[in-house]
């Protein structure tokens, strides 16, 4: 994809990661943000007028699919297509079951934002993407130049490393983490007829709030760098995008699941 006047929606873009994306692709694009703080995005737009059109942030507590429902119907009054849908919010406990302090509540709020929330906005703004599509088949028939860039729309799915082998501890994100990476492969042969394109990142520990007090090894990297990988990402035609460490991890796995499963039990 080339990402010049696309229509985007980016979930989790107010922070970390998707902050760092969202300052890259709002640079020509216009782009919808979801999440609960808009104060560093509305400081960004400060410091850069001229950009400040191309960016609207919509109100989504992932964790409450009432929200999640009335951001949907937000933006199908803002757009008519969409060209990108990157689901970037997730949230990890790192926790294990044995904790006395352990709350329960952690349980569902991680499967929602991580993985419930990801289906509803895949489901429902489906549409949108099918005539962003739709809209530059039409335009290619009058034109008469095919390009496969400008006529496929992308779901983008932010994945983990933990996706491939868990860890002991945050038991539950490492299963939502799996569970995407399944749900992504199946909507993509859902989708293998259309011209929407499943997408994954499978990305190492980053530098974040999330992560702030664990991995301190050498394979963390910024969020400033996993959002570039991520951009370069979506210019590529393929489905899986392996960054930074995870592309050794995939390969140990192919080779020796076991070993796999060994080093990551302590990660």
């Amino acid at each position: 994809m080339t990402l010049i006047n696309k229509q985007i929606v980016l979930t989790g873009g107010t922070a970390g990661i998707g902050f760092e994306l969202a300052k890259k692709l709002a640079q020509n694009n216009q782009l919808i943000v979801l999440g609960r703080d808009n104060a560093q995005l509305e400081k960004f737009k400060a410091d850069n007028p001229p950009l400040a059109n191309n960016l609207i942030f919509i109100y989504c507590d992932l964790a409450d699919l009432n929200s999640t429902i009335k951001a949907v119907e937000q933006i199908q009054q803002i757009c008519t297509s969409l060209d990108l849908l990157i689901n970037n919010a997730a949230i990890q406990y790192a926790t294990t079951f044995l904790d006395t302090d352990y709350k329960l509540a952690q349980i569902q709020q991680e499967i929602t934002i991580n993985l419930t929330s990801v289906a509803i906005l895949c489901h429902a703004l489906l549409p949108l993407l099918q005539q962003s599509t739709h809209s530059n088949k039409q335009q290619l028939n009058h034109n008469h130049q095919p390009n496969q860039n400008q006529s496929q729309a992308i779901i983008l799915n932010v994945n983990s490393g933990l996706a491939i082998a868990p860890k002991s501890q945050s038991a539950i994100y490492c299963a939502t983490k799996a569970a995407l990476n399944h749900f992504s492969l199946s909507l993509n042969y859902q989708l293998k007829n259309s011209q929407v394109k499943v997408q994954q990142c499978f990305l190492p520990v980053v530098d974040t709030n999330m992560t702030k007090n664990r991995a301190k090894d050498k394979g963390k990297i910024s969020a400033v760098a996993a959002a570039k990988a991520i951009f370069q990402a979506l210019t590529t035609n393929q489905t899986q995008i392996d960054i930074g460490k995870v592309k050794l991890l995939r390969i140990i796995n192919r080779l020796s699941p076991s070993l796999a499963m060994k080093i990551m039990e302590k990660a």
